[in-house]
């Protein structure tokens, strides 16, 4: 995916790769818009930066770059036809996976396989089948014969999907719940070492048509542990990681807090690089929960940034081989997020997403060039503001797990609340010193400020 932005001689090349699922020529435009001051925030108008300049010369210009991340994905780019142009102008995309969901109720319906065949699916310790629960059911996943059907699906997406390059096999979600208690399932010593080979068995399978193909699964629920031993994984499988941990630190520096039978005083960072010594897993992606508001409606309207963490996050996922991450954030409707929201959390969602393109950048010097584009002499007093609400995020002791996140007041402590304060009222201070649109940001974030104050 690398794009080139460069003068030569007198002709001005934006260069990009667009074939299959790639938007490379699409990113050089964007970039070089960039560099004459432009910067897009928000799908409406008002966040979109756009300057009026009589006439552009163009003395110098020799850009070239590549993403961190060779897959960069989020919810924004399903929403609509607005959130999917911001996220490809936060240069979101590259290469095309089907992962993360829990794609095997959808290819393996319990209502029209069960019948033909119920030896797919979970049975107690007497043999009995388990009946679904809550509209959730578990496969067994030592049967040789779902093995084969999964993969036949898996081998029909990629021929009717030709660019996709990663398929989801992960356990339908609640894997907690009806495990399956057959001999074959139980012959192995945890759900970790099961789901294992049954992704070896769909990878060896798939491999014999599409040898360039990956399968992949999660580790969530009871897959989040690393196995205890040695479990080398097919060379196409993928381990998408899940961030079960806390939502305000960084992953390298924090214990689990619990999930299932996972809750165990393990460091993230150990976990996880105990999964990749003990399966040799070569393809290594990342989920990432950015949906604050999902089990609290407490954070609907609350503010939430992360700053260097989350780019902190990115280069200790990339130090460790991770080629894809996935943000799960809004707009959705069940995280309380929507198109409405991004004035409230784009200083969340563009670091995080620009920062999985954009290889040296510090989540301060995103918001920064952010800031100068958006609020003109005022840029400065905002920067300290996302700066301090970065700050009150990382340095709380609070519990948060996934998306179950501390209690607001835990955060935005008095202390803290005090601290953001005087941010505001200097930038306040500056509204006078800014362009009329300038002025428009600016009050929409103060407000936006106030009105969480009166929810802590």
């Amino acid at each position: 995916e690398k794009l080139i932005v460069k003068r030569v001689n007198n002709a001005l090349v934006l260069i990009g790769n667009d074939d299959g699922a790639f938007t490379g020529t699409q990113f050089a435009v964007t970039r070089f818009l960039e560099e004459l001051g432009c910067g897009w925030f928000g799908t409406a108008a008002l966040w979109q930066v756009v300057p009026e300049n009589p006439s552009i010369t163009i003395e110098q210009m020799d850009i070239v770059e590549t993403p961190k991340f060779i897959a960069r994905e989020n919810r924004l780019t399903t929403f609509n036809s607005q959130s999917y142009e911001l996220s490809k102008r936060w240069y979101m995309g590259g290469v095309e996976t089907l992962v993360g969901q829990h794609y095997l109720m959808t290819y393996v319906d319990v209502m029209t396989y069960r019948a033909e065949h119920p030896e797919w699916y979970a049975k107690d310790a007497d043999g009995n089948y388990l009946e679904p629960t809550d509209g959730w059911w578990q496969f067994c996943y030592s049967n040789s014969g779902l093995h084969d059907f999964v993969a036949q699906r898996v081998a029909e997406y990629f021929a009717i999907h030709p660019n996709c390059m990663v398929f989801t096999i992960t356990p339908n979600d609640g894997f907690k719940f009806g495990t399956c208690q057959c001999a074959g399932c139980k012959a192995f010593a945890n759900d970790t070492d099961l789901i294992i080979n049954f992704a070896n068995e769909v990878a060896k399978r798939t491999a014999k048509t599409y040898p360039d193909r990956q399968v992949s699964f999660l580790t969530y629920h009871t897959t989040l542990t690393a196995p205890s031993t040695f479990n080398i994984v097919e060379p196409n499988v993928e381990i998408m990681f899940c961030t079960e941990t806390s939502m305000t630190k960084p992953t390298s520096t924090v214990g689990y807090i619990g999930m299932s039978n996972a809750k165990q005083n393990i460091p993230w960072k150990t976990n996880f690089q105990n999964y990749i010594a003990r399966t040799e897993v070569q393809h290594r992606a990342i989920w990432k929960w950015l949906c604050i508001a999902a089990e609290s409606s407490k954070w609907q309207n609350m503010p939430w940034v992360q700053g260097d963490v989350a780019i902190d996050d990115q280069n200790f996922w990339k130090e460790n081989g991770v080629k894809y991450v996935f943000y799960d954030q809004g707009p959705l409707n069940g995280y309380r997020e929507f198109e409405n929201s991004i004035p409230l959390r784009w200083p969340l969602w563009y670091v995080a997403n620009k920062g999985c393109w954009d290889q040296d950048a510090s989540g301060e010097d995103l918001l920064r060039e952010a800031c100068e584009k958006l609020y003109g002499k005022g840029a400065d007093a905002m920067l300290q503001y996302y700066l301090a609400l970065a700050e009150a995020s990382e340095s709380t002791n609070a519990d948060s797990h996934a998306w179950w996140a501390p209690e607001p007041d835990q955060i935005y402590t008095p202390t803290h609340v005090k601290n953001i304060d005087s941010k505001i009222d200097a930038a306040k201070k500056m509204l006078s010193k800014v362009s009329e649109t300038e002025k428009k940001r600016m009050e929409n974030q103060i407000k936006l400020w106030e009105k969480a104050k009166t929810d802590l």
